[in-house]
């Protein structure tokens, strides 16, 4: 995977995530807007504080770390003004309503299945992708030694 240097205009500083991941942190914004029928800026500024949006951030946050397996120091560039503390904070949180509450783990599984669909094409499109540029390789090679031979005859 190739890391991309992304400049982030607001904060004058620069992050270093791949495409993919910012594509994948993106859908998985979307999913939990859409489970809990929030608004994405809502979600990504910390100031915002009525009961749906917190639970929404939270979940976002332990999938974040969790399965795109970005650290908790890093969280900050995709949401505004929050510290790698609240981080681990919203992941321990989870972690223990997951375990006591249906409803929250009803919504969970709702979000991976919705966030997870998108991540799941887009690596079997990365695949693909790679598999197009490896026939394209050969091709050109066919096409030199086609041409060598031409240049023989």
């Amino acid at each position: 995977m190739i890391l991309k240097m992304i400049k982030n205009k607001k904060k004058k500083k620069i992050m270093y995530h791949s495409k993919i991941t910012h594509k994948k942190v993106d859908r998985a914004i979307e999913a939990v807007c859409e489970v809990y029928g929030v608004e994405r800026n809502h979600v990504l500024n910390v100031r915002c504080r009525p009961r749906p949006i917190p639970d929404a951030r939270r979940m976002l946050v332990h999938y974040m770390h969790n399965h795109l397996y970005i650290k908790h120091y890093h969280m900050k560039d995709f949401i505004d003004n929050l510290c790698h503390s609240t981080s681990i904070y919203h992941c321990r949180k989870l972690d223990f309503f997951l375990q006591r509450e249906k409803d929250t783990k009803r919504k969970y599984l709702k979000f991976r299945e919705v966030a997870g669909e998108f991540n799941d094409k887009l690596e079997q499109l990365d695949i693909k992708k790679k598999e197009i540029l490896e026939m394209q390789k050969e091709v050109r090679e066919l096409l030199k030694k086609i041409k060598k031979d031409d240049k023989r005859i």
